[in-house]
């Protein structure tokens, strides 16, 4: 049985003890699968920050400043149910149309998932249903 040997730990292990990686000669990873998952963990704390930075700007071409300057003026509240965002577990989430990317402001993960993930982007949705709850609140006197 073929063994190869970890510089990381030092140590000689079997093959199945290292991942493929297409990349690399020979076709596998040089540290093993433990001292690869451990670095990959501390790596993953270390740049928190950057890895979010890249993200925001990749998906939304938004920068971290400018979703701040939306998180202050929308008060740090969710642009729906307006709760606080030292209430969630999570920060607010960028809300965005899918297709044009035009971003509409900052949601709870509730109201981003539950409430408009049934409009699907489809302004005649959106727009009968304000209609909707509009005619609700003025016939409904108990609704609060």
């Amino acid at each position: 049985m073929k063994k190869k040997r970890c510089p990381k730990c030092g140590e000689t292990k079997t093959l199945v003890a290292f991942h493929k990686s297409k990349g690399v000669r020979g076709g596998l990873c040089c540290y093993c699968k433990k001292c690869n998952s451990i670095y990959k963990k501390i790596h993953y704390t270390k740049n928190k920050e950057k890895r979010r930075a890249q993200f925001f700007k990749r998906t939304y071409n938004l920068t971290i400043k400018q979703y701040d300057k939306m998180l202050k003026q929308q008060d740090y509240k969710c642009a729906i149910c307006r709760r606080h965002q030292s209430t969630f577990e999570s920060r607010l989430g960028v809300d965005h149309n899918h297709r044009t990317l035009y971003i509409r402001g900052l949601l709870c993960r509730y109201c981003n998932s539950r409430l408009l993930r049934y409009l699907r982007d489809n302004k005649k949705c959106a727009v009968g249903l304000v209609k909707y709850l509009s005619k609700a609140l003025k016939n409904d006197t108990n609704w609060k």
